[in-house]
């Protein structure tokens, strides 16, 4: 997709920057599976991917109205996040407020806070 909106060379361009693979990449862990495959370009989880707030140097109309459609997208995405903060918060007020300042003992107490 990207090579029909961005041109085949801006993504070959940009696609070319990330050829090195570390040797441990955090997903296996060397230590408890020594004989595990070591991570190459060629897997898919290490492709690089191309996003039209990368082509800096294109100009015209169809690149401004993808960039700007990823801008959208990616501060809905943040909203996403921060109302799921917002919900977590949310839920362990009501938590406090159910649990610790209604308990009764300090052994309630104290328990309470353990599911906060």
């Amino acid at each position: 997709m990207a090579e029909r909106y961005l041109g085949t060379q801006t993504v070959l361009n940009l696609g070319s920057l990330a050829n090195i693979v570390e040797d441990q990449d955090g997903n296996i862990s060397d230590e408890e599976n020594p004989d595990a495959p070591r991570p190459s370009p060629s897997d898919i989880e290490n492709k690089r991917l191309v996003f039209p707030s990368q082509a800096t140097n294109l100009t015209g109309q169809g690149i401004a109205l993808l960039q700007k459609r990823e801008l959208e997208l990616r501060r809905g995405r943040a909203n996403d996040a921060l109302q799921g903060v917002c919900e977590v918060l949310g839920h362990l007020s009501f938590q406090y407020i159910e649990k610790v300042r209604h308990s009764t003992t300090t052994a309630q107490h104290l328990r309470s806070w353990k599911g906060i």
